[in-house]
């Protein structure tokens, strides 16, 4: 009575850590309707279970045959009542095996102490009857030191007396007592107090993939739990519209690939005749649909997990570092899909580190510093404005190369130009952006290459690592120069 009451929150543990149960959330599932499922099914497996278990032992007993169905009624109830006593516990621990030894010991502490307690109060004198009473309703609060076998116990019941003489406790029993096709992201995100104020972000547009770049801790993943829910904001029906991948696989070991893809087709409407060529594996998870999901990969664990959002057609997709651990050909064919999500008109929100993935799919891109937007806008948009110009990389032949003319031939022809690198034949200079550079950069090559002993050259644009990286710079000596200057060293 003590142990079992502790294993039912084992799962929803594991459910609430591994993030599964909010993932069911966000895909439309009704809080109520998913802790009312939980008790309902424990119920309908514990009755027959506990039934069958007492039932030999009260048969067995002569003092049980009138009260029978009554000791089955009280086992009903008690299963009822201890349920919601355990279930608060599983917002309290994040390890299963520590929650199931820690409820365990609560409940045989209450219910030893309160059958010791009255059977204490019932050995002594009648000064201390009234007393007693109240300590018994008191502790009667806890379903369980509500026992069938403290009928057993009662003081006007001897080993001589059989069951037809005993008298009922009557204090023993218990007393009679279809939506909007727009989406709005406010500007400002305001959470708890652990997470103050710090998310800014503006709206994004219909029919885009937009990427949200930073560097780890800039505040990324909390951007999608707020999104999404995690964090409490505003507007919980739009859940029922998204689909999420979060940064960790938030799966249940135990069930096969293709039934996490059935569950979740059901949850957000599939019809049931379309449910298996919905379900169809993809992204290379034909030959494992049919394994516990357990068994995975790291990379097809996060395959499943981008399955898992993109089935249904949600009008919203975020995607928190979906292509992590996937090997080049599933990324590619994630790619594929993403693209031609955009192309139905559906939104897609994409995080990555992949300076070429973002590159790839997203037609408007914000970089994240501390919590905060630093620059959003089109890629191209982001390296003309915030791009140190081009780079140019010259190759120079000869034995010994001649580096020297090519050097000055730099500096005179294009002024404001760096010397980044030297190596043995090969310059490479930071040149800055002006109209018509581009032009005049291969003109000016093309023209004098043959002079200079130039075997061969490239131009290329400002990288999206050296913007996101020109502003991660800035923050850290921001931050630096507050640090010291909080400190009194500056």
């Amino acid at each position: 009575m003590s142990f079992i009451p502790a294993s039912f929150v084992l799962f929803l543990i594991q459910e609430r850590v591994s993030k599964a149960k909010h993932l069911q959330f966000v895909s439309g599932v009704n809080p109520t309707v998913y802790w009312l499922a939980n008790f309902l099914v424990l119920s309908v497996c514990q009755i027959q279970s506990k039934v069958t278990r007492y039932s030999g032992s009260f048969v067995a007993l002569s003092a049980f045959h009138n009260f029978f169905p009554i000791i089955l009624v009280i086992i009903y109830f008690f299963r009822w009542a201890i349920t919601p006593m355990m279930y608060p516990a599983s917002f309290v621990f994040s390890v299963p095996s520590t929650a199931y030894v820690v409820l365990t010991c609560i409940n045989l502490f209450i219910g030893i102490n309160g059958s010791v307690a009255t059977f204490i109060m019932e050995l002594l004198n009648d000064d201390v009857s009234d007393r007693q009473t109240h300590i018994s309703h008191f502790i009667a609060i806890f379903p369980i030191h509500i026992r069938p076998f403290k009928m057993l116990c009662q003081s006007k019941c001897s080993k001589s007396q059989n069951g037809d003489d005993w008298r009922e406790n009557e204090d023993f029993f218990p007393h009679k007592s279809k939506k909007h096709n727009y989406y709005y992201l406010s500007h400002r995100f305001s959470t708890v107090s652990r997470y103050p104020s710090c998310i800014k972000t503006n709206s994004f547009c219909v029919c885009q993939c937009f990427g949200l770049l930073g560097i780890n801790g800039a505040g990324k993943t909390t951007t999608f739990k707020m999104l999404t829910g995690d964090i409490p904001v505003s507007m919980r029906d739009v859940h029922q519209n998204l689909g999420y991948c979060p940064q960790f696989d938030a799966i249940n070991d135990l069930l096969t690939g293709q039934e996490h893809l059935e569950f979740y087709a059901r949850l957000r409407g599939v019809p049931e005749n379309e449910v298996a060529m919905v379900t169809k594996p993809s992204l290379g998870l034909v030959k494992y649909a049919n394994k516990p999901a357990g068994t995975y990969s790291g990379g097809n664990k996060r395959k499943l997990s981008t399955a898992m959002a993109l089935i249904g057609c949600p009008p919203v997709v975020f995607l928190d570092e979906p292509t992590t651990g996937m090997d080049p050909k599933a990324r590619r064919f994630l790619w594929d899909c993403i693209l031609s999500i955009i192309k139905e008109g559906r939104s897609v929100v994409l995080t990555s580190h992949s300076m070429e993935e973002c590159e790839a799919l997203c037609t408007r891109l914000a970089i994240m510093v501390n919590g905060q937007f630093k620059c959003l806008g089109s890629i191209q948009h982001l390296k003309n404005r915030f791009g140190d110009g081009y780079t140019l990389i010259v190759r120079v032949g000869g034995a010994p190369p001649a580096l020297g003319p090519v050097e000055d031939f730099v500096s005179q022809t294009f002024p404001g130009s760096v010397l980044k690198e030297k190596h043995h034949n090969t310059l490479q200079y930071q040149l800055p952006h002006t109209p018509g550079a581009l032009a005049n950069i291969f003109g000016q090559l093309t023209v004098h290459q043959h002079r200079l002993a130039v075997d061969d050259y490239s131009v290329s644009q400002t990288t999206l690592d050296q913007v996101r990286a020109k502003h991660t710079f800035r923050a850290e000596r921001t931050e630096r120069g507050a640090s010291l200057s909080q400190t009194g060293l500056v």
